[in-house]
């Protein structure tokens, strides 16, 4: 962000300055999305637990951290593997766009697996061994309904992210996406539909940006014939993806364990009052997320071009201009 002031614009040459100010805008159109999320969070997240009380939220809660949970591993690390295997094929635009469709049909079929494996068995195995709550096996049946949607939503976003256009992707999921969920629970509550309404909206809100993304993929490429897939490149991408998967597997299970733990051991009433309060620290990382927007592409092109110095720079001005920003928040 600060690399588009005007102490740079002497020194940097005209591309460099284009791209610094497209960077500050999308961090600055992040900034003002997460915050609109959060708001929008915040408020939906007390109209729900003024709705369906302390109890059920707290069933809620334990659903919506298992669904983020498994969320991680949906796309199969492909959301981070794009941001450095798509601009390595850029240049030819068929072959991208037919690994991205395949990469989607793939991705979408594994969520669908899950999806049936959680209606017949996991579902029912987490409710009698883990979490003991009435109901508990409909809800994550209901939540994981928009697992499939919810992976191909954070595919086709990393795919613009590789373009170095991730406006589109912070639009959908920071503007459209919440407002969408918002009406969903607006009918969810008219209509009385408890736990169930609320997973039905999360449910919408994934489909309006799926839909969305997917439009502005199709309007820009067609779908490409069988004949320009490239399955090595595939299997060798899945290769370093699966294993970033895990990597953000582990961090996402440490994050969400505090509610986890909680719902295994503590009644439904007291999970629900600590995650509404838990939810209030979440504004402390909306401007490192913010940063960190157009940082994937960057890091893997320094790597693959062994500059490491610059790397170990692009770091550490981005955990210093973290820090400065999030910890008075803090």
């Amino acid at each position: 962000f600060l690399d588009a002031g005007s102490a740079g614009q002497e020194r940097r040459p005209a591309g460099a300055l284009k791209m610094a100010t497209e960077r500050a805008r999308d961090i600055n159109l992040y900034f003002i999305g997460m915050l609109l999320q959060q708001a929008i969070t915040f408020a939906s997240g007390v109209l729900v637990a003024r709705w369906i009380g302390a109890g059920d939220y707290g069933v809620m809660s334990i659903v919506r951290n298992l669904f983020t949970v498994f969320l991680v591993i949906a796309p199969m690390g492909l959301d981070v593997g794009f941001l450095k295997h798509m601009p390595q094929i850029a240049e030819n635009k068929k072959e991208w766009v037919s690994q991205l469709y395949a990469f989607r049909i793939f991705t979408i079929a594994f969520n669908a697996c899950v999806l049936i494996f959680v209606a017949a068995i996991g579902g029912a195995l987490v409710q009698n061994f883990v979490y003991k709550h009435d109901h508990l096996q409909e809800y994550l049946v209901l939540a994981f309904l928009a697992l499939p949607l919810a992976a191909d939503t954070a595919l086709l976003g990393a795919a613009f992210k590789s373009e170095r256009n991730p406006g589109i992707q912070i639009v959908t999921s920071l503007y459209l996406q919440p407002i969408a969920r918002v009406i969903g629970l607006l009918v969810a509550w008219k209509f009385n539909l408890g736990i169930a309404g609320v997973f039905w909206a999360m449910a919408f809100g994934y489909a309006v940006s799926c839909a969305v993304l997917s439009f502005r993929i199709f309007s820009d490429y067609p779908l490409p014939t069988l004949s320009h897939w490239r399955r090595f490149d595939m299997k060798r991408t899945y290769g370093y993806s699966l294993w970033l998967a895990l990597s953000l597997l582990v961090y996402s299970f440490l994050r969400n364990l505090d509610i986890l733990v909680l719902g295994a051991f503590r009644p439904a009433k007291e999970v629900g009052e600590y995650a509404a309060m838990s939810a209030i620290a979440q504004i402390i990382q909306i401007y490192p997320q913010a940063l960190s927007q157009t940082m994937g592409v960057s890091v893997a092109r320094l790597n693959e071009e062994g500059r490491y110095e610059d790397l170990k720079e692009l770091y550490r001005n981005y955990i210093r201009s973290a820090l400065l920003l999030s910890s008075p928040i803090f």
